[in-house]
């Protein structure tokens, strides 16, 4: 089942469990800041073995490269499976 939520990022996490989702996109502010954020409240909302993926990842020099920067850490600190890491990536959450 596929449905569409029209509302802000962080407030959308808030409207389901953890453990929910089975695959996410991001795309909101490129700053690292922000997609740091970003992929933390988010994580625990992935099952396991689910897909994370977003835009822009490398794009040279988009906003000093924050969604590289903030990605590549989540790979390192969160064990993510890099599945596909171009101008977007895609990530495994480890089973």
């Amino acid at each position: 089942i596929l449905a569409v939520l029209l509302a802000a990022f962080l407030v959308a996490a808030l409207l389901f469990p953890d453990g929910y989702f089975n695959f996410v996109y991001v795309d909101g502010n490129h700053t690292y800041e922000f997609v740091r954020r970003d992929l933390e409240v988010y994580r625990p909302k992935l099952k396991p073995d689910a897909v994370l993926a977003g835009d822009d990842y490398a794009l040279r020099g988009w906003r000093e490269w924050g969604v590289k920067r903030a990605v590549d850490e989540a790979v390192r600190e969160h064990a993510y499976e890099p599945i596909w890491l171009g101008r977007q990536f895609v990530l495994r959450l480890p089973p």
